[in-house]
């Protein structure tokens, strides 16, 4: 299979921060930090590298030993906390775990772990002990936490029927997408599911009804990254796309209340709406592919740029979330040995910070590496595919069509097949990744 350049939303190499990280251009010495999640009272957090999951005691900055048996095989997809001490992790295994954390914070154990036989893209968690999992067929199934009898799981090596015919069969289906879904979420009452995919569309349907589709938010001229709902404005939603532009939305009514050009730092960018605090309604945003992050304040249904930081040079963002009242964490791009996973932002005086505890705490984890560039790239194909949203528009797929050829060119996006190929056990490395003896 040859190369595939196709993704939108690449900046321009001679802008200020570019740096090229197409897979055809980078040789990956260390793996990153790909997912970063902390619970509501700010206690934990939990953070993946490939298929490892970490979790941090943010007080005691103590981490919680997990048996390494119990690990997702493959790279993670997802990281929930459910309760401020239940965790929720999928992984490109098929697998859901629950993992539950004793009230001292000084332990981890697993308490479930069931096959979807499903590769799962996204999550979201409802208020019933149920998940939501997004296929990268463009399916949004659910699955109960609690009750297995709810769960219907097909076993694909004893059923012979047709993939269509075991889609269409599913019970656990909900609704489903033409095209690859990109995020899902709650609104805060739970009354309705918002589901974004790379057609520019976002779906706001009824829930538990899915199929009863309330309202589209059509807008964006390309795939939609990220959504982003503030619990303090429960009738806003934030979206992100590659067509450069940040959105502000009344959700409900599928009108974009503000619209925001960010293709003046970079031609076609790719932003990503990162993180939203409802105690400060700061919002931050990256944009793929460059140093620079922004904060906005949202304020009477408007978004104002507050703060635009300039990351040291080659420091990429991949995930964003708050670890402290006025301290950022962010995970980094990692190409060298060198390279740090993580860095903060204190917003008190706006400065990055490579010296906090938090961040030494982790860039000083040792985490084994590998000569075999082959092997990063996929990791690269694959946390892009999670946190940069594949990014290709069907749009954009029509064009790259010649002469009314059905079949794509070269020119095209990585499919999950293409990575769970490389990351299945048969064809990923014999090295296998361990937990790090020192915590």
């Amino acid at each position: 299979m040859g190369g595939r350049k196709g993704r939108g939303g690449k900046a321009k190499k001679n802008s200020p921060g570019y740096k090229d990280t197409s897979p055809n251009q980078i040789t990956l010495k260390k793996i990153p930090l790909n997912l970063l999640a902390t619970n509501n009272n700010g206690s934990l957090l939990a953070f993946a590298m490939n298929n490892l999951l970490y979790v941090l005691a943010l007080e005691s900055k103590q981490f919680l030993t997990i048996d390494a048996t119990q690990q997702h095989q493959l790279i993670l997809s997802s990281i929930e906390f459910q309760k401020d001490n239940t965790l929720i992790t999928t992984s490109h295994d098929r697998h859901i775990k629950i993992w539950e954390i004793n009230n001292e914070l000084t332990s981890i154990k697993l308490v479930k772990s069931f096959n979807t036989n499903k590769k799962i893209i996204y999550t979201a968690l409802s208020d019933k002990d149920e998940i939501l999992v997004a296929d990268k067929c463009g399916d949004v199934l659910q699955y109960s936490l609690v009750d297995d009898s709810k769960n219907h799981i097909v076993d694909l090596t004893v059923n012979k029927q047709s993939k269509q015919d075991l889609r269409e069969q599913d019970k656990n289906l909900i609704l489903g997408h033409y095209s690859s879904i990109t995020d899902i979420r709650f609104s805060r009452d739970f009354k309705y599911l918002l589901t974004s995919d790379r057609d520019e569309k976002i779906r706001v349907s009824n829930y538990p009804n899915a199929y009863d589709i309330e309202v589209f938010c059509l807008a964006s001229e390309k795939y939609v990254t990220k959504l982003l709902m503030p619990l303090n404005k429960p009738s806003l939603m934030i979206s992100g796309s590659g067509d450069g532009h940040l959105y502000l939305w009344n959700w409900l009514e599928g009108k974009v209340l503000q619209k925001l050009d960010l293709n003046s730092l970079s031609k076609d960018a790719t932003v990503i709406p990162q993180h939203y605090n409802s105690n400060t309604n700061l919002l931050a945003v990256s944009i793929e592919n460059f140093n620079i992050i922004q904060f906005y304040q949202l304020s009477e249904n408007q978004l104002t740029l507050s703060q635009s930081l300039t990351l040291p040079v080659g420091s990429q963002p991949i995930s964003i979330d708050l670890v402290g009242k006025d301290q950022y964490l962010v995970s980094l791009v990692t190409m060298e040995t060198t390279d740090p996973f993580v860095l903060s932002i204190n917003t008190t005086n706006w400065q990055v910070e490579t010296d906090s505890a938090i961040v030494q705490l982790i860039n000083n984890l040792s985490i084994p590496t590998f000569t075999d560039s082959t092997i990063f790239k996929t990791y690269l194909h694959t946390i892009e595919k999670k946190q940069y949203r594949k990014y290709i528009s069907g749009t954009d797929e029509r064009k790259q069509r010649k002469d009314g050829d059905d079949k794509m060119v070269e020119d095209d996006l990585i499919e999950d097949d293409d990575i769970e190929e490389d990351l299945d056990p048969e064809n990923r490395p014999s090295k296998q990744i361990k937990l790090d003896t020192n915590i």
